[in-house]
């Protein structure tokens, strides 16, 4: 579980670097989503994909399952952190 708010600055290149003290936490993987008021989220693999376990459980003939499941995978990216714990943001997720 990560505990804060972190604002990292996006390099030319837009990348990020992942705090210190959440690296090896992230190692296996992370996914980058669309958050609520132009955040982004960022999920270790593991979790995102239990989350995406439970989405796919939910009821789809709720409208408001149909919307949170459609804006979390359709803005979704992942990847592996490089040997610097940083990250890049792709371009959709730049807005």
């Amino acid at each position: 579980m990560f505990l804060g708010t972190h604002t990292p600055k996006v390099d030319d290149k837009g990348r990020v670097i992942l705090p210190a003290k959440f690296r090896s936490g992230l190692a296996d993987g992370v996914v980058l989503t669309k958050g609520q008021d132009r955040s982004l989220v960022l999920w270790p693999i593991a979790e995102f994909e239990a989350a995406a376990a439970r989405i796919r459980e939910a009821s789809q003939s709720n409208a408001s399952v149909r919307a949170y499941s459609r804006v979390l995978f359709s803005s979704a990216f992942d990847q592996v952190p490089d040997k610097q714990g940083r990250i890049t943001v792709p371009p959709a997720l730049r807005d």
